[in-house]
């Protein structure tokens, strides 16, 4: 995997290695908890309603052992950790106050967050006797800054027409991260059942801790996936909001046929900090049904986000990605691009949900975390998560779909 600054070395050791052996913690009932943790179909399910501090606190209740666990892990460590002096200071004092920028709402969820973790495992654990001091949110927020530094794979597709045996859409993901010992345990499944000032209610698969998103899926059927693209840096002179939080904003805002259409405006909004192809896909199949968003911090071309729509003579009805720009620069060679449109060219009213899992197994490797198949129309979607011996392309899938998954217990 590639790391993008030379410069905060510290940083990435410290958030890459997002890892923690420890099992799920049931989560202890308690009265007014805003959340639900449970297990289904092999996957854990969080599940969170209220305001963005209750859905924090009952994140951080139901799931504060994994998370301290890991934070501490990272920080007091010196294999990771081998300044603590240089992690408060680049990490802590420059990065997380002059670079990166944590919206107000975001905020108030990883306040909560910390406190329903301090509920959970008591204020003595939440010691970390290396930095003679207390984890806080700044540490909850530098794990949600990860995304922004350490490089991420993936291979998506989204077919639909001609290409699909019933000419609905078939969204279909991979993501590739870090091979790291204990990351292929921590996979979950967070499901916001309501949420604030008229957003969608969304899911994503994720790890503890995260309220970003990196493969999400909202109740309009709309689903979004990140892809790294190798871009250098551009620094603005702006504050940046991690990728993942921004993704988030996007699924949130996303709505009916036009929803990947009008994802454009969190782009915009929000500039980022390094290269990016978001997949957005809904359940339409107009035009405007699936687009690739090219998006960086070079605000002089094209605002900073770049489209880039189906090409009928590349395939009819589909559209590739995986994580090298094809319009904001002269894409290089791709294996896994090159074979998902080949694939997909002799998808002739033949692809289905197993026509879609058999391209993704294709491109899949040893850093395949999870994978996932959606249909966007049928609002459903199969999902495999690697383990500690196989990637996520060699487990079998499991099928949940959005109506049970917005269920509230």
């Amino acid at each position: 995997m590639l790391v993008r600054w030379p410069c905060c070395h510290h940083f990435v050791r410290l958030t890459a290695v997002l890892t923690l052996t420890a099992t799920l913690a049931a989560g202890t009932p308690k009265s007014g908890l805003t959340g639900d943790l449970r297990r289904e179909k092999g996957v854990d399910i969080l599940r969170l309603w209220g305001s963005a501090r209750e859905q924090g606190y009952a994140h951080g209740y139901l799931l504060g052992d994994r998370i301290v666990g890991t934070l501490r892990m990272l920080l007091e460590d010196p294999r990771i950790v081998e300044d603590e002096t240089r992690y408060e200071a680049l990490v802590r004092g420059h990065f997380l106050r002059n670079i990166f920028r944590l919206p107000d709402t975001h905020r108030a969820e990883l306040e909560g967050m910390l406190a329903g973790i301090r509920d959970r495992v008591g204020a003595r654990e939440l010691k970390l006797a290396r930095f003679d001091r207390a984890l806080d949110v700044d540490d909850l927020f530098a794990l949600n800054a990860m995304a922004d530094v350490v490089s991420a794979g993936c291979s998506s597709f989204v077919a639909w027409g001609d290409r699909t045996t019933d000419g609905g859409p078939i969204v279909a993901r991979n993501l590739d991260y870090l091979d790291l010992p204990g990351l292929k345990d921590q996979h979950l499944i967070i499901v916001r059942t309501e949420n604030e000032d008229e957003r969608r209610r969304w899911i994503s698969v994720a790890w503890p801790g995260l309220i970003g998103a990196y493969t999400a899926m909202n109740d309009e059927g709309v689903v979004a996936a990140m892809h790294d693209v190798g871009a250098r840096p551009v620094f603005q002179g702006i504050r940046i909001v991690p990728r993942g939080l921004v993704l988030r904003d996007l699924i949130e805002r996303a709505a009916g046929r036009n929803g990947p259409v009008a994802a454009i405006d969190a782009l915009r909004q929000n500039p980022a900090l390094c290269g990016n192809n978001f997949l957005v896909a809904g359940p339409s199949t107009a035009e405007g049904a699936a687009i690739v968003y090219e998006y960086d911090g070079k605000l002089d071309v094209s605002d900073g986000v770049t489209v880039r729509v189906p090409q009928p003579t590349e395939v009819p009805h589909a559209i590739a990605c995986t994580n090298h720009y094809r319009l904001r620069a002269a894409p290089p060679p791709c294996w896994r691009y090159d074979r998902i449109v080949g694939s997909l060219r002799k998808a002739d009213q033949s692809l289905d949900v197993d026509g879609a899992w058999k391209i993704l197994r294709s491109v899949a490797n040893e850093t395949t975390i999870h994978s996932m198949v959606a249909r966007p129309r049928e609002k459903d979607l199969w999902l495999s998560l690697a383990s500690r011996k196989k990637h996520a392309g060699e487990h079998r899938a499991r099928h949940f779909t959005l109506d049970a998954l917005f269920q509230r217990p």
